[in-house]
């Protein structure tokens, strides 16, 4: 059984064109912003990309 976490969790599963990554790790640093756990799905290529950015989360 799962244990039940009070803490709100996003999954985002953007498009994999770098115009919509762009915008995904805007909405997930907005959300982390306001202390939400943020999971981004993509792949390794993607993440190398961005990895700087989503660092400062």
């Amino acid at each position: 059984m799962a244990s039940q976490s009070s803490e709100p969790h996003f999954v985002l599963f953007p498009f994999m064109s770098p115009g919509h990554m762009n915008l995904m790790v805007d909405v997930a640093r907005i959300l982390a912003h306001h202390d939400v756990i943020v999971t981004v799905v993509t792949t390794p290529h993607n993440a190398a990309r961005f990895s700087a950015t989503s660092a400062r989360f």
